[in-house]
């Protein structure tokens, strides 16, 4: 299937183009559900030729090792497998094939595009930032990071239905967040994930917790 480009979305641009492949992979690697299937079939796949390559040699160590191990436990029976059921298994087989197969000498050499460029040959750009959200969530390093301040600066351009999946799981782990359970990751990560909230004034801005969920007057609001 030939790449084919969209339109630029400049909410897009404060996101690290490579860190925004990587997450939403490895937060759909072993996922059994249609957005899975699409992400690797239909948008990494066909996007593999511009990928960066640390960003494909990346991808391709982690999801051998994901083959590695879908096949030892399809070996073994059962039904819950590494890669999901064999739907997603063969959705996973499009992006091996795409930097496997031998090249064809017909063919014009792939000019790979140039920093955020090659995101438009992703084309559901939603399931890219929820995916990584939801990889990124909980994690304490500088990707997790770097993803929360770029999503919170990012906010008033992400579109509508992206922004309320957001605020609903952000808001259930600011409640869920105790000395005993820590949803957010450590204490700076939760002053990052913060940020995101503060962007549509989520949280209390007395005690830091959940607006309604605290003992703060809200009656300015």
């Amino acid at each position: 299937m030939p790449a084919v480009k969209v339109q630029p979305r400049p909410w897009l641009r404060k996101f690290d183009p490579a860190e925004l492949v990587l997450a939403t992979f490895r937060y759909f690697l072993g996922r059994c559900t249609i957005a899975t299937c699409c992400f690797a079939q239909h948008e990494l796949a066909v996007a593999w030729p511009h990928l960066p390559a640390k960003v494909q040699d990346a991808i391709r160590k982690e999801l051998e090792f994901a083959f590695d191990r879908d096949d030892a436990s399809r070996r073994t029976g059962g039904n819950a497998h590494p890669l999901g059921w064999d739907c997603d298994r063969q959705a996973w087989q499009h992006v091996r094939d795409a930097y496997t197969a031998k090249p064809d000498a017909k063919r014009k050499r792939v000019k790979r595009t140039k920093k955020a460029d090659y995101l438009q040959y992703f084309h559901d750009a939603r399931m890219m930032v929820v995916g990584s959200f939801r990889h990124h969530l909980g994690r304490t390093d500088l990707p997790a990071q770097k993803f929360a301040e770029a999503l919170a600066e990012s906010w008033d351009g992400i579109p509508e239905i992206d922004r309320n999946i957001v605020k609903r799981e952000l808001l259930d782990a600011f409640k869920e967040d105790s000395p005993a359970y820590r949803p957010l990751g450590n204490a700076a990560m939760r002053h990052e994930w913060a940020k995101v909230a503060d962007a549509w004034n989520g949280l209390c801005p007395g005690c830091s917790r959940v607006k309604h969920n605290c003992l703060c007057s809200h009656e300015e609001d």
